[in-house]
């Protein structure tokens, strides 16, 4: 019977190099986003496209997008809030008039 470590089966079982630790720190830096549960600044990529009369346009990245997005909603509270501070100080039950009402 032939010796298994001689054949190509066992040999492929160690086709996988050993990580460098520049590899270990990149994954332990993933790791850590993930556990973090938020993606960092210096992993933020800006996309975009040229177009063909040579213009860049670029979108917006994803701190930019939540930075917006908060003082859009930070705007709108504080629209209800005075809306319902308008209300409230001119406030005057109306004066119900139906027939319900007639006697």
């Amino acid at each position: 019977m032939s010796d298994l470590s001689l054949t190509r089966i066992g040999m492929a079982e160690h086709e996988y190099p050993t990580p460098t630790r520049n590899i270990l720190s990149g994954q332990e830096r993933e790791r850590a986003k993930r556990r973090i549960g938020s993606h960092t600044k210096g992993g933020e990529v800006r996309v975009g496209y040229r177009t063909e009369d040579g213009r860049s346009i670029m979108f917006l990245t994803e701190s930019e997008t939540a930075r917006i997005r908060n003082e859009e909603l930070a705007n709108k509270q504080l629209e209800i809030a005075e809306s319902k501070a308008r209300m409230q100080a001119g406030y005057r039950p109306a004066e119900v008039d139906s027939w319900a009402h007639k006697s």
